[in-house]
């Protein structure tokens, strides 16, 4: 049962390979099967969108990041340096921040 729990293989694969008595390779791989391909899907998903964004050479293109926070300096007047700005991207409640 540990082993079945702390499995990060295709839970449906390892029920159904064990009341068969013989190995199943059919199934998984797809969002409905099971909590753990639906977390590998999803970390496979992240990965491909993080190598999209990097050119050739691996550096990063920042263009949409950087015009969110000139964004956010530009709305706040740009009078409170750079830390309030970041503050104000990251969604800040604190009341210190009532712009």
């Amino acid at each position: 049962m540990q082993q079945y729990l702390n499995s990060t293989r295709c839970r449906r694969q390892m029920l159904l390979s064990h009341f068969q008595g013989s190995e199943v390779t059919s199934v998984g791989q797809t969002e409905k099967c099971c909590d753990n391909c639906k977390k590998k899907l999803k970390r496979n998903q992240m990965t491909t969108n993080v190598s999209s964004q990097q050119s050739m050479d691996g550096k990063k293109d920042f263009a949409e990041e950087a015009k969110i926070l000139f964004g956010a300096i530009e709305s706040t007047g740009g009078a409170f340096g750079l830390a309030v700005p970041i503050y104000v991207v990251r969604g800040s409640v604190s009341i210190y921040f009532n712009l």
